[in-house]
């Protein structure tokens, strides 16, 4: 558990943890087959500070920080969205909107320091580059494009055109990285959220940006519960479950990738692949020999195979099928 305190940079070095990712639809299927082991997808978390204004520029840990956040696949903004005098709060006023709109600032400033060193040909970037006078017509065309966002504190992977961003991909800049905003409430406004999550999710649904509700509290305190304890909060608060699974899937999600699962007597595991993954490539993912001597599919639907309770009958499939996200599969391999 990262260390959290009641004061701004507790947290000096970021935390990094490899954790396995909740997956309710992997519960349910595990509660019909009954495995002897269940097997979650693993993710890695990078934990870091909360970043101030003037963090680009070097104030409170920023740079160190941001450099930190070059390595990630998806970016999770935890937004304070709740009032306690006992939590301090750099500005001290809560403004969820306001706070958003200063990380996409100080990440759109970085990215455009580094494109200032990428206009003079990149070098050190290792990037494959045939003509410069291109080149610094593409990077003048993000920088501008980069400054318009900042100005108007508008979610730059949400707006960059898909063409734009292949073309950008080896530049690394961290602003264009999909953003999941978890809007952290306190329990009192377990389960609905309140005032300040209702007009930051209006705006963050305008501009088609993803959110979630979450109380980080909550989910601290629950964590190491046992499930009968965990289930009478859970009650208590009018939650089915812990929130942290609709996290991990909505990151799934971010990232592009999605889930299907295998299942036996002997586990019941979920596999992580990219959207748009065949069916004899979700057998490579296993092992390269079941791609190589991939014969069929069998291939059940999530939702018929629970509300039959696994009495559904398999639909066999060939190699060029694209999988779907919860597809459950079994793969038939002549080697």
């Amino acid at each position: 558990m990262a260390e959290s305190k009641n004061f701004a940079f507790c947290t000096i070095n970021p935390n990094i943890g490899k954790v396995a990712c909740p997956d309710a639809r992997l519960d349910n299927i595990a509660k019909i087959i009954k495995p002897n082991k269940i097997v979650y997808p693993f993710a890695t978390f990078v934990d870091i500070a909360g970043l101030i204004e003037g963090a680009s520029d070097g104030v409170g840990l920023g740079n160190q920080f941001l450099s930190s956040v070059e390595r990630v696949a998806v970016i999770m903004h935890v937004v304070r969205c709740f009032d306690l005098p006992n939590i301090q709060h750099v500005y001290n006023e809560t403004d969820p909107i306001r706070d958003i709109k200063i990380i996409r600032s100080e990440l759109i400033q970085k990215d455009l320091q580094k494109l200032v060193g990428l206009r003079k040909g990149g070098k050190n970037l290792n990037l494959d580059i045939k003509n410069i006078n291109d080149h610094r017509k593409l990077v003048d065309q993000v920088t501008d494009f980069l400054k318009e966002c900042k100005e108007t504190g508008t979610n730059v992977a949400t707006k960059l055109d898909p063409l734009l961003k292949a073309k950008i991909e080896p530049f690394n800049l961290i602003s264009i990285k999909p953003v999941l905003h978890i809007l952290n409430i306190d329990e009192d406004s377990i389960p609905n959220g309140n005032e300040y999550t209702k007009s930051a999710k209006e705006w963050l649904d305008a501009e088609n940006s993803a959110s979630i509700d979450l109380c980080v509290k909550l989910e601290k305190d629950i964590q190491d519960l046992e499930p009968v304890d965990k289930k009478e909060i859970m009650d208590f608060y009018g939650l089915e479950d812990s929130k942290i699974s609709d996290m991990i899937q909505k990151t799934f999600v971010l990232r592009g990738t999605q889930v299907y699962y295998t299942f036996g007597k002997t586990e019941a595991r979920a596999w992580e692949i990219p959207r748009g993954y065949t069916a004899k490539e979700c057998a490579g993912k296993i092992h390269s020999d079941l791609k190589e001597g991939f014969i069929r599919a069998k291939l059940w639907d999530y939702e018929q195979f629970v509300a039959s309770k696994g009495k559904l009958k398999e639909t066999v499939v060939r190699g060029d099928y694209v999988a779907k996200d919860g597809d459950m599969f079994e793969f038939v391999s002549k080697i």
